[in-house]
């Protein structure tokens, strides 16, 4: 998000916690797993999954099926 970019993530976190009215759990949430690589991730869970970046690459959506 751009306040991370800009080297003041706290802009960020007022966006995701009161702008956009997702609170402060799911805020945390998000700056606890940000390092996470999910697709590296589905790639060893799924055998066949799809993954597309949305909100200009702020937000993902994964879809996939576990094998068997």
């Amino acid at each position: 998000m751009p306040g991370h970019k800009l080297g003041i993530p706290g802009i960020d976190r007022w966006v995701v916690s009161r702008l956009m009215h997702l609170g402060d759990s799911f805020t945390d949430m998000v700056e606890r797993h940000r390092a996470l690589d999910v697709k590296a991730i589905a790639a060893k869970v799924l055998g066949d999954f799809q993954f597309e970046k949305v909100w200009h690459d702020v937000g993902y959506v994964l879809v996939g099926r576990a094998p068997g």
